[in-house]
């Protein structure tokens, strides 16, 4: 399912590329002018899915971007698609607002049910689209009029008027900030499979704008691990006390 690929996709009026299963951001405000959109990259290599590590996506973000079109994070709409249209390797990405932090391999919402490859392949063709009418490219990022025909509004969400991803797959990938940090969590799935929890995006401007991507495999150390260190860092402190010590009693 998580297969790099790309193909060439071709619109009337231009020819882009859409690489299969790179993941693409929006935000959105009611209110707001624009919508803001990132092209990440691939779901795997760039995004972090399937790995143990959290990922730094930071630098995909232009704080000043994003303060310029929404005043700050509260309020604002995020979510992130993705996915292969192909019949051989069809599978789609999204996301759905996750309720608090918890622990990275669990979940932190309920995914949607299993989506046939018709509804599957319509939804990527709809992000595909998107990326094709902003002449989207991996690792690069734009804004749009919420009421352009090719906006995130538009073509993703809420996308009222199909064809859009949120018509054609009956998922909406979009949660709502309240505060200055947003969690999301990303699910996957090939079509009539369940959808399978893949990690989640952290989105924080309390002091600074940053973005990550915790995977739902990431490595923690084993108890025993944590236990030696534990003994490590007490031994550490009582060599350093004794030298303090010895270098007090020798003045």
């Amino acid at each position: 399912m998580l297969a790099a690929a790309s193909i060439a996709v071709v619109s009337p009026t231009a020819m882009a590329q859409y690489n299969q299963n790179d993941l693409i951001l929006g935000f959105t405000k009611s209110g707001a002018q624009s919508d803001y959109i990132i092209d990440f990259g691939n779901a795997n290599s760039v995004v972090g899915v399937g790995g143990t590590s959290v990922q730094d996506l930071s630098s995909h973000v232009s704080s000043s971007t994003f303060n310029a079109t929404f005043g700050g994070l509260n309020g604002v709409n995020m979510g992130v698609v993705g996915g292969n249209s192909a019949f051989a390797g069809r599978d789609l990405y999204y996301t759905i607002l996750r309720n608090a932090v918890g622990t990275p391999s669990v979940p932190g919402s309920t995914p949607a049910p299993p989506l046939a490859a018709s509804p599957m392949g319509s939804g990527v063709g709809d992000i595909a689209s998107l990326a094709i009418g902003l002449s989207l490219s991996p690792g690069h990022d734009t804004t749009v009029a919420q009421g352009a025909g090719n906006s995130w509004s538009s073509v993703i969400s809420p996308g009222t008027a199909p064809p859009s991803f949120t018509v054609d797959t009956g998922i909406d990938p979009m949660g709502q900030a309240s505060g200055t940090i947003i969690y999301e969590d990303l699910y996957g799935a090939t079509p009539n499979t369940a959808f399978t929890y893949l990690g989640y995006f952290t989105f924080d401007t309390t002091s600074q704008t940053t973005l990550t991507f915790t995977p739902a495999g990431l490595a923690v150390p084993e108890p025993s691990t944590l236990g030696i260190l534990a003994v490590g860092g007490v031994l550490m402190l009582l060599v350093r006390r004794r030298r303090a010590n010895a270098v007090t009693l020798s003045k």
